[in-house]
């Protein structure tokens, strides 16, 4: 299936992800029209043995949303899906931390030097909830 085939819409996942605190009526549309692809990448991100939650999923989507409609869209979303849903259906049961560490680490590579810079200036406090605490 060629990307073109499967065109998560980012701002549907970061959606996904913060589904559970209250939601807008917006937001409770775009979670209704969410793909069963959508939904397999936020649930690769969220999921887990320690589901994403609090202020780690909210710094993933909003960093999603940032990203959502740029030139680089596209890239994230092939590194996205090759680390949190893998083609062959094999899925690595990675910590909480690890999989908000993964997606930082591809949010470096593949979106952020192609937002601007105003983007890039939000996104820096959002990555910065992304690293580990010193010590572990």
């Amino acid at each position: 299936m060629s990307d073109g085939d499967r065109l998560e819409r980012l701002d549907v996942v970061a959606a996904l992800l913060g589904y559970d605190r209250p939601l807008s009526d917006a937001e409770q549309a775009v979670i209704r029209s969410a793909t069963d692809q959508e939904r397999a990448l936020a649930e690769g991100m969220g999921g887990g043995p320690e589901p994403l939650a609090g202020p780690d999923a909210e710094a993933i989507a909003g960093l999603l949303r940032l990203a959502s409609g740029t030139d680089v869209v596209s890239l994230l979303r092939a590194g996205l899906r090759e680390e949190f849903v893998p083609p062959d259906g094999s899925r690595r049961a990675l910590g909480r931390e690890k999989r908000a560490c993964a997606f930082a680490e591809l949010y470096r590579t593949f979106a952020l030097p192609g937002l601007d810079a105003a983007a890039r200036e939000m996104a820096g406090p959002l990555l910065g909830t992304l690293e580990p605490a010193s010590g572990s």
